[in-house]
């Protein structure tokens, strides 16, 4: 899960900074971000009538 602090709604249109101009000045948070991420993983699911329990 990755998640972004935002004052509101609107804030999500007006950012325009990447994250490397944000921390380009601050070494070890650059260090803590580089390594925030070890794996990443996506699944996908899909509902199959025939293999529920459920009427």
């Amino acid at each position: 899960m990755r998640m972004v602090a935002r004052e509101n709604w609107a804030s999500y249109d007006r950012f325009n900074r990447s994250v490397v101009d944000l921390l380009a000045n601050d070494e070890v948070a650059l260090l803590d971000f580089a390594d925030a991420a070890q794996v990443s993983n996506t699944d996908s699911w899909r509902y199959r009538a025939e293999l529920s329990n459920l009427p």
